[in-house]
């Protein structure tokens, strides 16, 4: 019932090791009022999620199957993820690790 908008950044490190925070944008994503994730150069998400850093695959289970495969629940916040350099191969593994399904190409 408001009309502010609220931006929050932050890294996947501090999701996982911050349930307080994380928690509360889960709480927001079931009264639908996360209207928006934006992850910014989502190659790089890839790339450090299906090798070294441990939080990013983490987020697939702590908040990315919470947020989008909620159960009884037709409202799902808007995804961008925005890149410049995105290889074909990378979209199984971002479709991986975010739960999300996307299509390469026009």
């Amino acid at each position: 019932r408001t009309t502010s908008t609220l931006f929050i950044f932050t890294s996947p490190h501090f999701l996982v090791l911050q349930p307080d925070a994380r928690d509360a944008l889960l709480l927001a994503g079931r009264n639908r009022t996360l209207r928006l994730i934006v992850a910014d150069e989502v190659h790089l998400l890839v790339q450090h999620g299906m090798s070294f850093r441990a939080e990013i695959r983490a987020l697939r289970e702590v908040f990315w199957l919470k947020i989008f495969r909620q159960q009884h629940s037709s409202y799902h916040p808007k995804f961008i993820g925005m890149t410049a350099t995105m290889p074909e191969d990378y979209i199984a593994h971002l479709t991986y690790l975010t739960t999300l399904l996307f299509s390469f190409g026009s």
